[in-house]
């Protein structure tokens, strides 16, 4: 049966991390870490991509002579 925020059970009540009076998980740092370091992630992706279709593009060039 799954849980709703409607009707809590008594196991839930009584569990410190599920109560309605929880702790959230995960500190409010830690999120805006995590979304920092995946966004320095994507950004290192995209410009090792970029990177490398200028060398390719380059390597194209010189072979074709231009």
């Amino acid at each position: 049966m799954p849980r709703t925020a409607e009707a809590l059970s008594l196991t839930s009540m009584r569990c410190a991390t599920d109560g309605p009076d929880a702790r959230p998980r995960r500190s409010r740092v830690a999120v805006v870490r995590r979304t920092t370091a995946n966004l320095a992630l994507a950004m290192g992706v995209m410009a090792t991509a970029v990177s490398l279709g200028i060398l390719v593009g380059q390597l194209g060039r010189a072979l074709i002579g231009g």
